[in-house]
């Protein structure tokens, strides 16, 4: 069964604040940030179940080359992507904000 991605706004103001953060450090990283971004979500979207359950139905994909992880769950028709959250920040931030 194929499931429809859905990005709250709040994961989207994360990720504009992460890429305009990594631009601001060098000219084009923020660009090179959002296709790591891109290529997660490719692989949520294909396999959405690899990565575990670690907080009630709340899972974690890790970003390659930067240290973020994308938070997300899966529901009967859609996989909602609830959190864009830097891995050393407190896992309260997205625990949260699961629905």
């Amino acid at each position: 069964m194929s499931r429809s991605l859905v990005i709250t706004l709040e994961a989207k103001d994360d990720l504009r604040a992460a890429a305009r953060w990594y631009e601001d450090q060098s000219a084009g990283l923020g660009f090179r940030f959002m296709q790591a971004i891109d290529h997660a979500l490719d692989l949520i979207a294909l396999h959405p179940e690899i990565h575990a359950i670690v907080h009630r139905d709340g899972r974690l994909a890790k970003v390659e080359r930067f240290p973020y992880a994308i938070c997300y769950r899966l529901e009967r028709s859609r996989i909602l992507i609830f959190s864009v959250t830097h891995t050393s920040r407190d896992p309260a931030y997205w625990q949260d904000r699961l629905p």
